[in-house]
């Protein structure tokens, strides 16, 4: 006798029967022995005993029927472990056979006197795929019904307005959105694409599903369908409306936005922004107006009570101060018929404090809407969160594995075996549209790349730079042979600067003759900085000019009366000419050792920056000037304003109540701001800044999906005017090769960005890459 192990699965039923019947398991045998495969098929049903033989029979019928009309499959065995000579005789091994999705897989077929082990082969994300795919065909069964209910209507929307006659489901139109969004809606203005996202939500929502992710590019107007989509639903549900709103929580920066946002798509939507110490006391004077005062509607008597829509901001899930204590158990004593997460890759680690107390809110809300212009990412542990968020209860916490930074090739099977299965999971809740998918209703965009040639000065300046890193990394050398010649140590060539930080590499101590990580980077960033401009170095300033300026800010406590002569020095030696230039401009007694405005004309960036900026005012246009450094936004603001050109600036230290303020005053018609000068990452989301139809990157980004978010602030709907792309990138430097590494990036796929400790990693191999090939 031998013991057969039959693998229980769980069969997903891929016809026409009906999917709300209990699911049954089935363990499919076969055996191999000589005779086809065909004839040996056979089936063990395994489940409630009511539903065994029923269920064996039908599954039985279908096996067969496939088996008798399938083409030849690949046949793979597996061997069934230790057995017995008996065991071995009979051949009880595995057979899995390569078949369809939802075919049951044949498996070994017990025979008379063996011990029979069943094993349940069915792991959490199997489980939650069998799940998904069950919503994913009620949805598309709920789509072909909308296919046959286009054209009929029934009027304004009502709790009974999404069906059409016979309950099927009707198409929501535009019409229908203005109908509920209240008199001087803009709803009648989405576009075709933003009525598909809005059915989109609404279907996950008539289908009872909890969550959804439009992730739509960035500049399709997500928040217009979203609060489309919340006008549609309460008015559908006026019982739930009545007693939970919803909750949008977003970035300090969009909050603004959102307030904006609502008045124009759904003004008959009730806002409570709880932001800032009024906004708060005013929302929660409604909430408990709300609860006692009369509530025929859902709105309280005397108006000024309700409101459908709660903004709050993530930084009320940061903080540990009691204020944000207390905040956070106000919004969690609410019932919300939805909440959602603007920017939601905010909240893709689901470890963070941030994320945690954003979920206890969560379980709170009876729908989850997830807003993002990133790609899904290559990201398990992210992944997972995504899955927690918007289907909540599915996956037990770390059901996928999380992630192995030393994978080896086997690993890295199985992680991309898992990562398609939790992105099939995925793929029924999740909506995204690329602007080409949608150009015929956007303005059209072209590119231009401007590689600008470095003066002689600048030149200089690089090329000593680059020396000067030669002669250190050639003494570290010496030094190692030098040490292993007294030691009599032996061993082949010094490794390059790019295994500094290699694993087992030591870390790339100086005493192995290479540079280490830290003065790789350092060095880039010195190159990078000559590249843009020379001022972001100290080059002009001697060591006489030093001391002259540490004697007067020391004498005159510039940086506080207590400061000791040696940490003043110190500070004032860690500056750049610019730095110095500005500090010396504050000092009446410096002033003297202000640089001259030839030495802002020296770098080449500014000067085709310069001729750029006149072409574009003469065209009538205005532009959106990025950087990812704030000092070099101080410089281009002495430019802008040496030049006579009226400008506005936005960057991290601009204050939140203050930014949307600064948008409106750019956007307004007519009005006499001429550039916007921005911080990359602080202005490069979320913002609608369609009044320039221009942009310029001063200097590019590693990853260019960074930059495609600074350029979307402009091109995106609402935009009349076609939108050009200029890139600033100066030649035979650091600079150009960075430009070389994000193009190729984008060749390669254009919808994929990296998660943060990959893109951390990718870039620190490609500034090693680029220092080896300077350095020679």
């Amino acid at each position: 006798m031998s013991t057969v192990r039959i693998k229980r699965k769980h069969v997903l039923d891929s016809d026409s029967d009906d999917d709300d019947a209990p699911s049954a398991s089935v363990a499919v045998a076969s055996v191999s022995n000589g005779s086809s495969e065909k004839e040996n098929a056979g089936v063990a049903p395994v489940g409630p005993p009511a539903a065994t033989e029923a269920t064996g029979q039908m599954f039985k019928k279908r096996l067969t029927k496939k088996a008798a009309s399938a083409p030849p499959r690949e046949v793979v065995v597996i061997d069934d472990g230790p057995g017995t000579a008996a065991a071995a005789a009979a051949d009880d091994d595995v057979i899995v056979v390569d078949d369809d999705d939802d075919a049951p897989q044949p498996q070994p077929r017990a025979n008379e006197g063996d011990d029979v082990v069943i094993e349940d082969d069915i792991d959490e994300p199997d489980q939650a795929l069998v799940e998904c795919a069950k919503i994913s065909r009620r949805l598309r069964r709920a789509l072909g019904a909308d296919d046959d209910a286009k054209g009929k209507s029934d009027g304004p929307l009502s709790p009974g307005a999404f069906h059409a006659p016979g309950g099927r489901r009707k198409l929501v139109t535009a019409r229908d959105v203005a109908a509920v969004a209240g008199e001087g809606s803009l709803a009648n203005g989405l576009k075709p694409y933003q009525m598909v996202g809005v059915n989109f939500l609404l279907l996950l929502d008539e289908q009872d599903v909890p969550g959804a992710i439009l992730a739509d590019e960035m500049g399709l107007g997500k928040t217009a369908q979203t609060i489309a989509y919340l006008a549609c639903s309460r008015a559908a549900n006026p019982r739930r409306s009545r007693d939970e709103p919803a909750l949008v929580v977003a970035p300090a920066s969009l909050l603004e936005n959102w307030r904006r946002e609502l008045a124009q798509w759904a003004p008959a939507l009730r806002v409570g922004f709880y932001h800032g110490a009024q906004s708060q006391h005013e929302v929660r004077s409604a909430a408990e107006a709300w609860s006692s005062g009369p509530r025929g509607d859902g709105r309280v008597a005397s108006g000024g009570g309700a409101f459908d829509v709660v903004i709050a901001c993530y930084s009320i899930f940061e903080r540990d101060s009691s204020d944000s204590k207390e905040k956070r158990a106000w919004l969690r004593s609410l019932n919300y018929s939805h909440l959602v997460l603007d920017e939601a890759h905010l909240v893709k680690n689901r470890q963070t404090q941030r994320a945690r107390r954003l979920d206890a809110v969560a379980t709170k809300a009876r729908r989850r809407v997830l807003l993002t212009g990133t790609p899904l990412q290559n990201n398990l542990g992210e992944l997972e969160s995504l899955i927690h968020l918007v289907l909540p209860g599915l996956l037990e916490e770390g059901a996928l594995g999380g992630e192995d930074g030393n994978e080896d090739d086997a690993c890295e099977l199985v992680r991309a075996h898992r990562l398609a299965r939790v992105k099939e999971i995925l793929r029924p809740f999740i909506l995204r549209r690329l602007k080409e998918d949608v150009a015929k209703e956007l303005i059209p965009k072209t590119q231009e790349k401007r590689v600008v040639e470095m003066g002689d000065a600048q030149r200089r300046q690089y090329a000593a730079a680059v020396e000067a890193a030669r002669n250190e990394r050639r003494r570290a050398r010496n030094e190692a042979a030098s040490s292993k010649s007294s030691s009599g140590g032996g061993g082949g060539g010094l490794p390059s600067v790019g295994d500094a930080d290699s694993p087992g590499g030591g870390g790339g101590s100086p005493g192995g003759g290479r540079l280490t990580s830290t003065k790789v980077k350092a060095l880039f960033v010195h190159l990078r900085k000559i590249a843009n401009h020379p001022l972001l170095v100290r080059e002009r300033y001697g060591d006489a000019e030093v001391a002259e300026i540490v004697d007067v800010c020391h004498r005159r406590g510039v940086f506080g009366h207590e400061a000791p002569l040696a940490k003043v020095e110190s500070h004032v030696r860690s500056l750049s000419d610019f730095d110095l230039h500005q500090l010396c401009g504050e000092q009446g007694h410096l002033s003297k050792l202000c640089l001259p405005v030839s030495a802002f004309a020296e770098a080449a960036k500014t000067a085709a920056l310069v001729k750029l900026l006149d072409e574009i005012k003469s065209k009538g246009s205005r532009p959106l000037i990025f950087s990812q450094w704030k000092i070099v936004l101080d410089i281009l603001e002495w430019v802008l304003r040496s030049r006579g050109h009226v400008f506005v600036r936005l960057d991290g230290s601009t204050d939140v109540h203050e930014r949307q303020q600064i948008c409106d005053a750019f956007n307004r018609p007519g009005s006499e701001i001429f550039a916007f000068l921005l911080s990359t990452r602080a202005g490069g989301q979320g913002l609608n800044l369609t009044g320039a139809d221009t942009v310029i990157i001063h200097d590019c980004d590693f990853n260019p999906q960074i930059d495609r978010q600074a350029e979307d602030r402009c091109h995106r709907l609402g935009q009349t005017r076609p939108v050009t792309v200029h890139r600033l990138v100066t030649a035979g430097t650091v600079d150009e090769r960075i430009v070389q590494i994000a193009e190729r990036k984008l060749d390669l796929d254009a919808a994929v960005l990296s998660d943060t400790k990959a893109m951390a990693a990718e870039e620190n191999k490609a500034m090693h890459s680029i220092i080896e090939d300077l350095l020679g």
